[in-house]
């Protein structure tokens, strides 16, 4: 891709660059996607509708809102102690997968999140190829999240994944306190959103694509259309619900994507986990040991007690990316079915708390998908919500004018309007 370096863990050092996007768990503007995605819906009353009219009234609450957890340091550790064990890895049954034999061999997942510090001791030897589709200067909080993210699914000790293949896409964040990455500078027919980076993974290959970021500048069609696209592919996408203990829960309210919650070290619902429509599924998000900085702005501290659904997300596509393994003919549509059909609940229905329910590994690699309907399970899970069943279908059909879809290669227009066919052929 335009603008990309290539980097891996073995060589060490840290990454920079791309998205005009907010890391989650700040608070911040995850309403203002709910907001413009509501004024696009069809006339009259809905649970999502509702459910934005209620985000509306605390959007300036969630935008000063804390970081729920906290890890900073950007510049390369240096001598640090390694993180060699964490209590999710027995309590979801992580521990019996790997002795199994699972470990995402031959698998490709792609990270979309702050550059990672690819020096630190739980990422060596893992495979990651780091992708700037933007420049851009990050500050050490930027860093330290992308550091968490991945080492949660890469790490040899603890991570879902260790054997994957790792494309990781860096994005531009919003930081607490109104502070943010540096400016940023893209190369032409490459925009600064979320849904560039969706498209880009999905162009190189990905099969399970994770975010732990939201996004207003994929408010109107762009991430709509990247996630129709992903959908098509069979390509899965877990994305974090945030942190507020509010409704506004950002991109991870588009259909067809797996929203994530977090649950607390009891496996309860955690407080601070956001809730309601577009919520899909839960998963570890408390007392994971984390990095962060120490007075130097090294990664050499390490916090007990991280938490975040940024961290929850990233454990669903791990263990997707198992299930994959395990099943290698299962599409990626398949495998989200049998993510929510194996999801542990209390009843059959969708509750606004916690989705489906949390996520059970060891169901979901051991209970054969390939005979469920090869469909996106949450394709509609909003009516009122993008991609709605039309935009699909436009995006499959052709129809869609191309000013609205960035970085797709494969999308072609097929409609009937001469003027539009002729200015992109």
């Amino acid at each position: 891709a335009a603008g990309s370096v290539r980097l891996s863990a073995a060589a060490g050092g840290s990454a920079t660059a791309a998205s005009g996007v907010s890391l989650n768990g700040e608070g911040f503007l995850e309403g203002m996607v709910l907001m413009q995605r509501a004024r696009r819906a069809p006339a009259g009353p809905s649970v999502f509708q509702a459910g934005v009219r209620s985000s509306m009234r605390r959007l300036l609450a969630a935008a000063l809102a804390g970081l729920v957890w906290v890890s900073v340091g950007w510049l390369p550790a240096q001598a640090a102690a390694p993180i060699t064990s964490q209590s999710y890895v027995k309590e979801t049954g992580l521990d019996a997968l790997k002795a199994k034999g699972l470990d995402g061999a031959g698998v490709t997942i792609a990270v979309l999140d702050g550059p990672p510090d690819l020096s630190v001791p739980e990422l060596q030897g893992a495979d990651v190829t780091v992708s700037e589709l933007c420049q851009f200067t990050p500050l050490p909080y930027s860093v330290a999240h992308g550091t968490a993210v991945l080492s949660l699914l890469a790490s040899p000790a603890f991570g879902w994944a260790p054997k994957a293949k790792y494309l990781f896409y860096t994005t531009w964040g919003g930081i607490p306190q109104g502070a943010s990455d540096g400016p940023q500078t893209c190369p032409t027919g490459i925009s600064r959103s979320l849904a560039s980076r969706i498209n880009q993974a999905i162009t190189d290959g990905a099969q399970i694509i994770t975010s732990s970021v939201v996004t207003l500048t994929d408010v109107d069609d762009e991430l709509a259309f990247a996630l129709a696209r992903a959908m098509a592919k069979g390509v899965a996408v877990t994305i974090a619900v945030g942190n507020d203990h509010s409704d506004i829960i950002g991109s991870a309210a588009h259909n067809g994507v797996i929203g994530v919650g977090a649950n607390d070290a009891t496996g309860a619902r955690a407080s601070f986990s956001n809730f309601g429509p577009g919520l899909s599924v839960m998963a570890p998000g408390a007392g994971i040991a984390i990095r962060a900085m120490d007075a130097d702005q090294k990664l050499t501290v390490i916090n007990p007690k991280g938490q975040g659904t940024s961290l929850a997300a990233p454990m669903v596509a791990g263990a997707l990316a198992l299930a994959k393994q395990a099943f290698p003919k299962a599409t990626g549509n398949q495998l989200v079915q049998s993510l929510i059909k194996t999801a542990q609940r209390s009843g059959t229905a969708w509750d606004p708390y916690v989705g489906w329910g949390s996520f059970a590994p060891s169901l979901l690699t051991t209970q054969d998908p390939t005979g469920l309907p090869d469909v996106n399970p949450l394709a509609n899970k909003i009516p009122a919500a993008s991609p709605t069943t039309q935009e699909y279908a436009d995006y499959v059909d052709g129809l869609v004018h191309p000013a609205a879809i960035t970085n797709d290669p494969d999308y072609v227009y097929r409609g009937n309007d001469k003027e539009i066919a002729a200015q992109y052929p």
